[in-house]
């Protein structure tokens, strides 16, 4: 049987947030609670679900950025939860995380090339001749010319800034990759290009996505699995047709009506929800 290249087991994440006139009352409050679900090597699996539904926590769980109050994370059938400083490293290389802001997610300090190959320089043993070899080779994977690496992140578009925060995030050969809203600040015919670009890598590189995003059209273009989040739970999980046109949760019944009564792909395709 296939090892699953992520798997969550009753995942929980509770925060205590500070109330009171003085600041002295504490209230739990759950971010994520018993969630449980597995990826496959080379799936695209979609989460969506309103704001505050605990979506981007439960990916900083994932990836060790925080730690759950209950339950486990495996990446490849690891216990992430068991790993020392040394192999947490080793887990950095086989996941990697492209944020929905490419504005921020650059140094505007650092050219893009110095960007790309910051990551290679400090998890890899090479020459510099190998690692600019390395930035141009991921430059134009990600369809960003040879110039583009001695280009500073205010003098790109934001399509370019995302397609450069991508190579970034491939620069390790990484096995998974979580987009966290990547599109969602792009214009609708930057954002068709980005998600062909992702579809493309994701046969070049062998990747698996895990693909969070508010916009279902976006979704139904990328994904081969949908899973819809409520309120730190997940209500709806399976095919990407059977939950997008054929939801049983009420909640995802509410949230397709409220979307739209059309869901229209991205491509420009319509069909009826």
């Amino acid at each position: 049987m296939e090892t699953a290249m992520l798997s969550v087991e009753n995942l929980t994440k509770t925060y205590q947030t500070v109330g009171g006139f003085w600041g002295h009352s504490r209230h739990p409050v759950t971010a994520v609670h018993e969630v449980s679900f597995s990826i496959r090597p080379g799936e695209a699996l979609g989460l969506i679900g309103e704001s505050g539904s605990g979506k981007s926590t439960l990916a900083r769980l994932m990836i060790g950025l925080e730690r759950p109050t209950r339950g486990r994370v495996f990446i490849s059938g690891t216990d992430i939860g068991t790993l020392t400083r040394r192999t947490v490293r080793a887990l950095r290389r086989e996941v990697q995380i492209v944020f929905q802001n490419p504005y921020t997610a650059l140094d505007p300090l650092m050219t893009i090339g110095a960007s790309i190959e910051e990551p290679i320089i400090h998890f890899t043993v090479s020459s510099k001749a190998e690692r600019q070899r390395q930035v141009s080779g991921l430059l134009h994977d990600v369809g960003l010319a040879e110039r583009f690496s001695h280009a500073y992140p205010y003098q790109l578009s934001g399509g370019e800034r995302q397609r450069a925060c991508i190579a970034r995030a491939i620069a390790l050969r990484p096995k998974f990759l979580i987009c966290d809203e990547v599109v969602s600040s792009l214009d609708k015919s930057v954002q068709v290009q980005v998600l062909d670009l992702l579809k493309n890598l994701k046969q070049q590189y062998g990747l698996t996505y895990l693909f969070i995003s508010h916009d279902l059209a976006v979704v139904n273009y990328l994904c081969d699995r949908v899973a819809v989040m409520r309120r730190g739970e997940i209500v709806e999980l399976g095919g990407r047709q059977e939950v997008l046109f054929h939801p049983s949760h009420p909640y995802t019944q509410a949230l397709m009506a409220a979307t739209s009564y059309f869901l229209k792909d991205i491509s420009g395709e319509t069909r009826r929800t």
